[in-house]
Formats: C-alpha cells, sequence, structure tokens
C-alpha cells in the first residue's frame, strides 16, 4: 500500500469518526459532503434518504458544492 493510500484511508476514518460523535443529523451530513467533495475533488456531494417501503429517494437534503456558481439542489427532487 502506497502513502497515497494510508493517508486517503487516514482521512476517511477521521470523516467516520467526526460524523459517528455528531449528535446533529444535518451537521455530519454537511461534513461528509464537504470532506468527501475536497477528497474526491468532486464538484458536488448530494445527500438523499431512500424509502424501502416506497421505494423512492427523497429531495435532496443536504449538498456540497465547490463553488457557488455551481446551482443548488437542495430541496429539489433529482
Amino acid at each position: 500500500m502506497t502513502n497515497a493510500d494510508n493517508n486517503q484511508q487516514e482521512y476517511l476514518k477521521d470523516i467516520i469518526i467526526q460524523t459517528l460523535t455528531s449528535d446533529d443529523l444535518d451537521a455530519a451530513l454537511r461534513n461528509i459532503g464537504a470532506e468527501l467533495g475536497k477528497l474526491f475533488n468532486a464538484d458536488r456531494v448530494l445527500f438523499r434518504f431512500y424509502d424501502e417501503h416506497l421505494k423512492t429517494f427523497s429531495e435532496v437534503v443536504e449538498e456540497y458544492r465547490k463553488t457557488e456558481t455551481i446551482p443548488s439542489a437542495k430541496g429539489r427532487m433529482i
């Protein structure tokens, strides 16, 4: 395993620990989105919930956008 792989694994482990110790779901989702967006140099990270009974996804409940020029999808069904 390379140093880059080890660093990525450590970074992901830190994200998981921060999330598991958070008492605020919205803050946890914001943190996960921002950190994953930075880690993978993503333009956007979206979170939606899935309803097993209805077999449908919710609207976007949280998002990370690299820049403000990317239109927000929060609250939208996509």
